[in-house]
């Protein structure tokens, strides 16, 4: 019978389970929640705000983020769009419906 070492095998939590860790810590924090959406890419950021499950996680979040700079049109539609012109979203939304 053979054994494996379990000192050789990295066990890296998944995107989903450190930022439920994030979210559940106490208190939340505002900037390292964004520092680590950030450093992520649209897909595992999608992921991981779909980890959050229930209106419990998901109000932690929005509690924790309360006091973080407004959304302005300008951070959606570029200040030189031309007026009445469609604008393709193609900034760092969270599209999380199922």
């Amino acid at each position: 019978m053979s054994t494996v070492s379990m000192s050789t095998v990295s066990v890296r939590p998944s995107v989903g389970a450190r930022f439920r860790d994030l979210v559940r810590a106490e208190p939340p924090d505002r900037r390292a929640i964004a520092t680590f959406l950030d450093g992520l890419s649209h897909v595992e950021r999608v992921d991981a705000m779909r980890t959050l499950g229930g209106a419990r996680l998901q109000a932690r979040l929005y509690a924790a983020v309360a006091d973080a700079p407004r959304v302005t049109l300008t951070d959606l539609v570029p200040p030189d769009a031309a007026p009445l012109r469609e604008v393709s979203a193609r900034s760092r939304t969270l599209p999380t419906a199922r």
